[in-house]
């Protein structure tokens, strides 16, 4: 006979918890990797635009479009004004990927740079615990496959 498996689980012990919890209010924009992250996000839509873009950029668009989606979720201010932006930007993408050959049309690529406009503007302003935020908030959808696989 097989013993029960409990399901309680120990959380993570946080050793600084005063420099965890400044660090969540601190901005995105003041960390290298905000410099580094959006060099690739516009690097790959300008493969994308030169007709020359890989698996990988398309990764990295769509990663940025459900970031910025999931933004929009943690804080409100953004879905009411840019909720259209956001659907287009995503419809686009996934247009693109569904074509199989990376090529867009002049419309497309004009949603998906509006879209990427607003990812640079919400990193801009979000902290890390938005940033945070927003990651299990794509977790959640991806283990509960409320995505779309493309």
């Amino acid at each position: 006979m097989c013993k029960k498996r409990s399901k309680y689980k120990p959380r993570k012990v946080i050793a600084d918890t005063m420099n965890w919890l400044k660090s969540g209010f601190s901005l995105v924009k003041t960390h290298d990797e905000f410099t580094v992250l959006s060099l690739k996000n516009h690097n790959a839509l300008e493969s994308l635009r030169l007709c020359k873009a890989t698996k990988d950029d398309m990764e990295l668009l769509v990663n940025m479009a459900n970031m910025v989606e999931a933004l929009a979720q943690v804080n409100k201010s953004f879905c009411a004004e840019y909720g259209m932006l956001i659907t287009n930007g995503q419809q686009s993408l996934l247009e693109v990927c569904r074509r199989g050959r990376y090529v867009c049309k002049a419309s497309e690529l004009a949603d998906i740079t509006d879209l990427l406009e607003l990812h640079d503007a919400q990193l801009e302003i979000a902290t890390i615990k938005e940033i945070e935020d927003a990651m299990k908030i794509i977790g959640s959808a991806m283990i509960n496959k409320q995505v779309e696989v493309i």
